[in-house]
């Protein structure tokens, strides 16, 4: 008989993942289940695709979960249509093996967002006689590249921006955030932006005084050919927000720093949104 449990599995069709291009972008979004989807790109080329998914099974109450990966060789793929299919099999443990088979459909919207549709069935085996089968009707997602602005100016004799004024903002650059919820690094082409805490980053100012490395609080806004010691400041978190794995969501950070003991400065405000 079925044994009374939820099934939970990571799975993936294709070729092994490979070293992604310094032009790739990553798209996130949802599927009508809530759940996460990640899209890669590469030059207007698609990677990879990634959903994560339940199917409600047939003799039981309960769901199988998973998260499946399609990768190429698709089964048709244009800069603005995606389609694949296929099947793969797991051992589950307690004797039990699956054969799970989905179907992804995707079209582009614009550069920077996709949709389309996904659906999955999955047999479930004991040694070769059928327990169950487990179905996931069809169910729309979409995906876009998450929204980054960053805003600075320069005083005339600051070290980092050299008196001048910069402004990025996707979809035209792309950007992200990386981290965990006391340390966060974000970046435009060209910049590093890092933001970290003694504990959980949470919305309030902290005052930067120059320090020995890798005391907290600490900020450090950098780019290529420029040294900045000693750094002084603040930088003040307006809004924040971590999804249940612990990933940065939301982040709208203000911030002032000062190099080397100088008064003049490098002002800006980093916004993020998945």
């Amino acid at each position: 008989m079925f044994t009374r449990r939820r099934w939970f599995l990571a799975a993936a069709l294709g070729v092994l993942a490979m070293p992604a291009p310094a032009s790739a972008l990553t798209l996130r979004g949802k599927s009508d289940q809530g759940r996460e989807v990640v899209m890669r790109l590469a030059d207007g080329d698609v990677l990879s695709v990634r959903i994560d998914w339940r199917a409600r099974c047939g003799r039981t109450t309960y769901s199988y979960r998973s998260r499946t990966g399609h990768r190429p060789p698709f089964d048709l793929a244009t800069r603005s249509v995606l389609r694949d299919a296929g099947s793969y099999r797991l051992r589950e443990g307690d004797g039990i093996r699956s054969r799970t088979t989905t179907v992804l459909r995707a079209r582009r919207i614009s550069s920077h967002v996709w949709s389309g549709t996904f659906r999955a069935t999955v047999v479930l085996r004991r040694s070769g006689r059928w327990i169950d089968t487990c179905r996931l009707r069809t169910v729309r997602w979409s995906a876009r590249t998450p929204y980054v602005r960053l805003k600075m100016t320069s005083d005339a004799g600051d070290p980092m921006g050299g008196g001048q004024t910069y402004s990025f903002a996707s979809p035209v650059i792309s950007g992200g955030l990386n981290g965990r919820p006391d340390s966060l690094t974000g970046s435009v082409p060209g910049w590093f932006l890092e933001f970290e805490a003694r504990g959980a980053l949470r919305r309030e100012t902290y005052q930067i005084v120059p320090q020995p490395a890798h005391a907290r609080p600490r900020l450090s806004v950098t780019t290529l050919g420029a040294d900045c010691f000693g750094v002084s400041g603040e930088f003040t978190i307006r809004a924040i927000a971590f999804d249940r794995r612990g990933h940065p969501r939301h982040l709208d950070v203000s911030f002032v720093q000062h190099c080397n003991g100088s008064a003049a400065a490098l002002r800006g405000r980093f916004v993020y949104r998945a």
